[in-house]
């Protein structure tokens, strides 16, 4: 006779229990990794471990400018594709041909059509089914009970294509801007339809991924921010010296806004004693700062200091008495989170999710995004502060990092995400088989997320 639903579940939820405290194999892919600007990225993997997990870094190229002693050793952990040999890339796809041909002509009909609505070149497709064979060969080998992706660009199609061929279900972790910039080409809407779930960085950040998903998958979203360095949040707020100095930790690049500084500091230098500005970073546009710092007359003002580790980075910002980020679009800066937490008023735009970090008036100053007025009046407030109320401001920022960010809170918060997916039908026979527990043959759905039993 047949037993009833009901029974078998509570048959077997001693197994579905002991898995509930059970760690988890989960797999990254991130399209590079490791790499100066993804210490994000670094932290949330290493909270994960933190709690037992077992985590597999997988990434399509490395950085070129490593310099940061955790991020080396983060290299070395990491299985990354291009350095793999072409054999190895032709074997992964031959072999996941042959053994699950169905799942891969699955793949193969899903990267057609693709190309054909979103406009992605077929050399380039091409390129994204043999990663995602890769991506399934080293799920398949960790035996991952989950793929996590960072970046909602091609490396949430190669997680969708790994899916297909018979991958772990996978989340994506959106930032943004660049990914919602193309959100029709990266598909927003089947990519958090087709996901576990989906991680937002900031309330600015799920209401763009909301604006392109369907509202019944907008309960996949959730607000999970970036984590600050436990070597960030360990002490008290560093005293704020004497000497005036800025500093800005950002990437040479336009939407940055690097140039609207120089200009304010220009505007600045005829009235005013001018700080100190020290420039950390690299990138596309560093011959042409130098130059308009020059054409300025602000070479003994401004300084230029390329690249650097964490630690360097840290004192950096312990020497400053505040540090400034002129962005014209943004996700949500780590280092405005790193010098709040070591105590730094913050002079940024209010571009993206930066409000919901820097309270005006209570952590820094804020200005619109490209307003040289606005920056300029930032900066001539900041001169004008006192030093207590500097240190006040660092105080206030942070107790606000501290509440945000603190990286424990969020690893524990994302935990529960992941635990939390066993309750849907979707995920419940991969994570069952661990157990060696199968579903009955009875009707199931899903409801808002939750399992319901017909």
């Amino acid at each position: 006779m047949q037993k009833d639903p009901l029974y078998w579940y509570i048959l077997h939820a001693g197994s579905w229990i002991r898995y509930a405290g059970m760690s988890l194999n989960i797999s990254y892919f991130v399209n590079l990794y490791p790499a100066t600007t993804h210490t994000f990225i670094r932290r949330e993997i290493s909270g994960l471990e933190s709690l037992g997990h077992s985590v597999q870094r997988l990434s399509m190229r490395r950085g070129t400018d490593l310099v940061d002693e955790h991020d080396l050793d983060e290299l070395s952990k990491t299985v990354v594709f291009v350095e793999n040999s072409k054999v190895t890339w032709l074997i992964s796809i031959v072999s996941n041909a042959c053994a699950r041909p169905a799942r891969f002509l699955s793949a193969i009909w899903f990267a057609a059509g693709y190309c054909l609505k979103r406009g992605i070149a077929p050399h380039r497709m091409f390129a994204y089914l043999a990663q995602a064979a890769l991506v399934y060969a080293n799920c398949k080998k960790h035996q991952a009970d989950h793929l996590r992706v960072h970046l909602g660009g091609n490396a949430a199609v190669i997680a969708r294509l790994a899916h297909r061929m018979g991958g772990p279900p996978f989340s994506i972790a959106y930032h943004g801007p660049d990914e919602f910039d193309a959100a029709q080409r990266w598909d927003i809407t089947g990519a958090v339809h087709e996901s576990s779930f989906v991680t937002a960085i900031s309330f600015d950040c799920k209401a763009k991924i909301c604006r392109w998903a369907a509202p019944s998958d907008w309960n996949r979203v959730h607000v999970l921010r970036c984590a600050v360095a436990e070597e960030f949040m360990r002490n008290e707020p560093i005293p704020i010296g004497a000497q005036t100095r800025i500093c800005v930790i950002s990437r040479l690049e336009a939407p940055k806004g690097l140039p609207l500084l120089l200009d304010a500091l220009a505007q600045l230098s005829a009235r005013t004693k001018l700080p100190h500005i020290d420039i950390v970073g690299d990138g596309s546009m560093k011959e042409y700062l130098a130059a308009r710092v020059s054409c300025l007359d602000l070479d003994d003002r401004v300084h230029f200091h390329g690249t650097n580790s964490g630690d360097d980075v840290r004192r950096m910002i312990s020497s400053a008495s505040a540090i400034l980020l002129p962005s014209l679009r943004e996700g949500l800066p780590v280092v405005l989170m790193e010098a709040m937490a070591l105590g730094r008023p913050v002079i940024a735009s209010w571009c993206d999710g930066i409000p919901e970090l820097v309270r005006a008036g209570i952590d820094g100053w804020t200005f619109a995004p490209g307003d040289l007025s606005g920056l300029t009046s930032s900066l001539e407030q900041f001169l004008q502060a006192r030093r207590e109320d500097l240190s006040a401001m660092g105080s206030a920022g942070h107790k606000q990092v501290s509440r945000l960010h603190h990286p424990q809170a969020l690893a524990n918060q994302l935990d529960r995400i992941l635990r939390n997916q066993i309750d849907s039908v979707a995920n419940l026979n991969h994570f069952l088989h661990k157990t060696g527990v199968a579903l009955p043959e009875m009707g199931c759905r899903q409801d808002s997320g939750v399992l319901r039993i017909d």
